[in-house]
């Protein structure tokens, strides 16, 4: 007999700060956004190449979210718009988790292969380096 193939499996949830959305991370690669409020689907994304593995949300700004992957890339995602803002590449390396700061302004990222520790910072004339 025929196999139907495993849907994907949530490996991460987040609120946004409004809590008018919800965002899940996938192990096929995708990041979706829905309507807390209605349910409706609003964005399906795919900038990652691996496991999209973690989430976080701005603390201010309820546009912002942040994703990590088993593809090294760190994405800042407008989620209104459904865009990405800005990424950044560990090469060779596995995104496992990543914390925005209280006031929005750091990000901590840690990483599998390498056990480091990243720090960014925001920069407002370039969002983030």
């Amino acid at each position: 007999g025929r196999r139907l193939p495993e849907p994907p499996r949530t490996l991460a949830l987040a609120w946004s700060g409004d809590d008018s959305k919800v965002m899940a991370t996938f192990d096929n690669k995708k990041f979706k956004v829905w309507d807390s409020r209605t349910g409706d689907l609003l964005h399906t994304l795919g900038a990652h190449t691996e496991f999209c593995f973690t989430i976080d949300v701005h603390p201010v700004d309820h546009r912002i979210a942040v994703t990590g992957g088993y593809d090294g890339m760190i994405i800042i995602w407008d989620i209104e718009k459904g865009e990405v803002i800005k990424s950044f590449e560990e090469e060779g390396d596995e995104i496992v988790d990543l914390q925005l700061s209280h006031d929005g302004m750091r990000l901590a990222v840690t990483t599998r292969r390498g056990g480091r520790l990243l720090l960014f910072s925001y920069e407002p004339d370039n969002y983030w380096k």
